[in-house]
């Protein structure tokens, strides 16, 4: 059996924008993560804010929607071992604050998300790509 890590992430939107975030080689991501282990008997909401507070600062505002789809991806850490991560994306609504990104990702912008579709490369994998694609294209 293969062994899954869980991650939230937000679809956040500042009116009919979504914030893309991108890692240093292109790679589209988005706020949130992992949960922690300690995390286990805690709201998911709660482990995404941590994560959104993490990755985008203290000040950032949002309120939290619902579930709108799940994904299969991974993550390589820095000895090569790949890990496979199911990930819980929410949306959200960006209420206001600063976004002070951390080293985690190189940049930020926010975008149309059919601008997103048009790069299926720059998805960390082909199933986060397809349901992203699903869900913005209904």
């Amino acid at each position: 059996h293969a062994l899954y890590q869980v991650a939230t992430k937000a679809l956040l939107f500042k009116n009919d924008k979504l914030l893309l975030l991108s890692e240093a080689n292109g790679t589209y991501d988005f706020a949130g993560g992992r949960i922690d282990s300690t995390e286990f008997e805690i709201p998911l909401s709660e482990a995404l804010s941590r994560e959104i507070r993490e990755e985008l600062g203290d000040e950032i505002q949002y309120e939290l929607g619902d579930i709108a789809f799940v994904t299969k991806r991974f993550y390589v850490d820095n000895t090569g071992f790949k890990h496979h991560i199911i990930a819980l994306y929410f949306t959200a609504k960006y209420t206001g604050g600063d976004i002070k990104l951390s080293d985690e990702h190189a940049h930020f912008s926010w975008v149309n998300p059919t601008e997103i579709l048009a790069n299926p490369e720059h998805f960390v994998s082909q199933d986060e790509f397809e349901q992203f694609k699903k869900y913005f294209t209904k």
